[in-house]
């Protein structure tokens, strides 16, 4: 689809190919990510704080990147709201 939008439908076989390898290595990830974080004992973490976290910071990070790249891949459709 990017590829198409570029005019370089060849890489689009490829570029498809490589999603469909990584997609569940990084669908388990990120499962782990999400498991770890709603069975956290915060208790664990330290004293209480006002401030967020830096695990959590981190995380939200990590999301809020993984979010801008793949929204940067649906711009070129049209109708997309930006980051």
């Amino acid at each position: 689809r990017i590829m198409k939008a570029r005019k370089v439908e060849s890489l689009d076989n490829f570029l498809d190919s490589v999603t469909h390898l990584l997609w569940p290595r990084l669908k388990t990830i990120m499962d782990k990510q999400i498991r770890s974080v709603r069975d956290g004992d915060s208790r664990k973490l330290g004293v209480t704080e006002l401030h967020a976290h830096y695990v959590s910071r981190r995380y939200a990070e990590f999301t809020c990147s993984i979010l801008q790249i793949l929204n940067k891949g649906n711009r070129g459709g049209g109708g997309g709201g930006g980051v």
